[in-house]
């Protein structure tokens, strides 16, 4: 049952990953919350997250379809928002490194 219950806690992060429409922090808020869901919850939230994921493949193909930039502006913009957090990690590392080394 413990690995049945794991697969589905899997696939439901795989899910969450791959829908645009949730940050980082949202999801893992999500999956926090959701070790403490019953089963039953699980299989709607899956169910729910599969109809999300098919809804947004049929909204970026016609977007991409009225577009034919569009995939390449997506790039533009995923790999700026990549850029962004990297370089918000490192200002964090930076800050917790210079924190440590200030309380030797």
């Amino acid at each position: 049952m413990a690995s049945n219950l794991d697969s589905k806690f899997d696939e439901i992060a795989k899910l969450f990953q791959k829908l645009y429409v949730f940050s980082n922090e949202e999801v893992v808020e999500f999956l926090d919350r959701i070790k403490k869901f019953p089963e039953k919850g699980l299989d709607e939230l899956l169910k729910t997250l599969q109809e999300g994921q098919k809804s947004q493949d049929v909204f970026f193909t016609q977007v991409a379809g009225n577009d034919r930039d569009f995939p390449q502006k997506l790039s533009q913009v995923l790999k700026l928002k990549l850029q962004t957090m990297k370089n918000e990690f490192e200002v964090d590392e930076r800050e917790s490194a210079e924190s440590i080394l200030k309380d030797l």
